[in-house]
């Protein structure tokens, strides 16, 4: 492996939810409810042990492979409360998305357990989102997304969002991220996930 692969593979992994500060883990908005190891089958995935995701799902959930869900394929693939959770993710396993494939190879090529994440549903109807491109010499703002009762507070959020994300930032590895935050209807901040930054 080349040292720039093995680097862009550090970027990837330093951003899995388990790798994350306990500090930034108490922010997330949907923190992992569950999480189980996945091997490569076929052009996709499986679960490595179908019998640790017995019976039925005990509420909506949302997977993610590693640090990616399946919200780039079109779909959120929400596995709804009630259905039997090892075939739903199988299922799901078997399609990964254009940018899940090679994400995958973080954790493949250097050993390190692949993992598909189990968070609850969220329903961002009144949830809006801000982006940030952040790092340890410049926190910028890249878009919003401004969605119902949330919308109107979000313009007079940025200071604290500007400031929630510098914080966030002395917690992470000194490169660049891409951090998602979440605006709730009461004011509160919470992040939705943590990317490498370009």
């Amino acid at each position: 492996m080349t040292p720039q692969l093995q680097a862009a593979f550090d970027k990837v992994l330093a951003v899995q939810p388990a790798r994350l500060s306990p500090d930034i883990q108490k922010l997330l908005l949907t923190p992992p409810l569950r999480t189980l190891d996945v091997v490569p089958a076929g052009d996709g995935f499986a679960l490595a042990d179908p019998a640790a995701a017995p019976g039925n799902a005990p509420q909506a959930l949302v997977p993610k492979l590693g640090i990616k869900s399946w919200r780039d394929g079109g779909s959120l693939n929400v596995i709804y409360e009630g259905v039997p959770l090892a075939a739903a993710l199988q299922k799901i396993l078997a399609r990964p998305t254009a940018a899940q494939r090679p994400l995958a190879q973080a954790w493949l090529q250097t050993g390190q357990p692949l993992q598909v994440h189990l968070m609850a549903y969220v329903d961002f109807t009144d949830i809006s989102e801000a982006r940030f491109q952040a790092g340890p010499r410049e926190v910028r703002a890249v878009s919003q997304c401004l969605r119902g009762a949330s919308a109107a507070s979000v313009p007079g959020l940025m200071p604290r969002l500007d400031a929630a994300v510098k914080k966030l930032v002395a917690l992470l590895p000194p490169r660049s991220h891409v951090i998602d935050l979440a605006c709730l209807p009461d004011g509160n901040l919470r992040v939705v996930e943590i990317n490498p930054g370009l």
